[in-house]
């Protein structure tokens, strides 16, 4: 299911599926994102997910990868951009971010609990 503001990303080898439920926009990654350049791809969904955050006043974004099996290194930065552009100042109010993860990927474990010390008191790690 699609939120209506926001295209989801469907490739050959990869999802990400987006929804919003009251004042939460939740979204889904799911499978083996390994292409070269993510970049033309990931950070316009990221940009528009900020946008939408701020436009609709949005208290939380929830990033599911649970059914996520791999991420390059240039997905990953794309996903920091995101959490360093969404760290608004004064002028605009952030959002808290969690991303559910699955405790029994040693690599998502490794790779996201990193995200937290981009902003301590915004994101949150939860292990499943």
């Amino acid at each position: 299911m699609s939120y209506k503001y926001i295209e989801d990303v469907i490739t050959e080898n990869f999802k990400i599926i987006t929804n919003k439920k009251e004042n939460i926009l939740e979204i889904l990654l799911m499978g083996s994102f390994d292409i070269e350049d993510p970049f033309l791809l990931i950070e316009p969904f990221f940009n528009n997910i900020d946008n939408i955050a701020y436009s609709e006043n949005i208290e939380k974004v929830q990033i599911n990868t649970l059914e996520l099996f791999f991420i390059n290194s240039s997905t990953i930065k794309c996903i920091i951009k995101w959490i360093v552009k969404s760290s608004r100042g004064k002028e605009r109010q952030s959002y808290f971010i969690d991303f559910i993860i699955n405790k029994n990927l040693l690599w998502q474990m490794q790779s996201f609990e990193y995200l937290k010390f981009l902003s301590n008191e915004r994101i949150n790690i939860v292990k499943i």
